[in-house]
């Protein structure tokens, strides 16, 4: 037996019993952990030292990848901390008494089309039922962001996310349909596009504007938000380049505020300041602020 070939059939991880066959299988195994190129985790668990430590919790709770840690294994959607690995189980399943890999925390979700999966195939739910997951928890912001990179790569759809989402979680079908959004570029644009309608104004993501290209967000169709990354704003080039955007703007009748990506965690309440009393000076007063109550997130 070629442990290393059928670990890396099985993802990098795979238990006990679907890794030998008889006790000749299972001599080669002890020989592969003793030598180090195979690790024994918990549950009857063995891996390739280089296996992605999400497949090996699916495989300790006999279940698939969900939530942000499945959303976290595509490239670019950057909602993954790794500070727990979330694992969707059958409804009926009894949880492992170990919930943890390497110092790892799992967190078990029961799910009613949760399957104990093949160990050949991949053990990673549907996308989009990771990210109706993710509307079920704590940290909602978190999971705009990822329905905005996977609506506007094309890897889900509204369609997908409203057949997740059962007819009891209407609130939460209404909320997430209502701020996700196909053109958003980047989670700078979502969290203020967040922060805005908290407030209780309306924007729209990556508008073209004739004679200056496409804006970070259009704010009540007068205020235009340029929302600076560290990296790509970051030379001297780039730096002219958004001023001369700024001031093409300005000439076009649209006022432009500017601001950095750490503004949006250590500023973010002065934002939506910012545009009311822009809209207020230039303008029809702007709509009245919805209590806070009203939205499942508010920043």
């Amino acid at each position: 037996m070629d442990v290393d070939r059928r670990l890396r059939e099985f993802h990098g991880a795979a238990r006990f019993k679907d890794l030998v066959a008889n006790t000749t299988e299972a001599r080669i195994l002890e020989r592969a952990v003793g030598s180090g190129t195979v690790l024994r985790h918990a549950h009857g668990v063995y891996a390739l030292p280089n296996a992605d430590l999400a497949v090996v919790a699916a495989r300790v709770c006999r279940g698939r990848i969900t939530a942000k840690t499945a959303v976290g294994l595509i490239p670019g959607c950057d909602v993954d901390d790794r500070d727990v690995f979330h694992v969707e189980v059958p409804r009926n399943c009894s949880a492992p008494r170990t919930r943890r890999v390497n110092g790892t925390r799992i967190v078990v979700h029961r799910h009613v089309f949760g399957i104990h999966p093949d160990p050949a195939d991949e053990p990673v739910v549907p996308l989009s039922r990771a990210v109706a997951q993710m509307f079920r928890g704590p940290e909602l912001v978190d999971a705009v962001i990822a329905a905005d990179a996977l609506l506007t790569r094309g890897l889900v759809t509204r369609g997908d996310l409203r057949a997740e989402l059962s007819s009891r979680e209407r609130r939460f079908v209404a909320w997430a349909l209502d701020h996700v959004s196909e053109r958003v570029a980047s989670p700078l644009e979502t969290t203020a596009r967040l922060i805005l309608a908290a407030a209780g104004f309306r924007s729209e993501a990556n508008v073209e504007i004739a004679g200056v290209g496409f804006v970070d967000l259009l704010v009540e169709g007068r205020v235009v938000l340029e929302l600076d990354g560290h990296s790509y704003h970051s030379d001297a080039i780039q730096f002219i380049a958004d001023r001369q955007r700024d001031r093409r703007l300005h000439l076009l009748g649209y006022h432009v505020l500017r601001y950095a990506s750490d503004e949006l965690t250590w500023r973010s309440n002065s934002i939506a300041a910012d545009v009311a009393g822009v809209l207020a000076r230039e303008g029809p007063p702007p709509p009245p602020l919805r209590p806070e109550a009203d939205l499942p997130w508010a920043p």
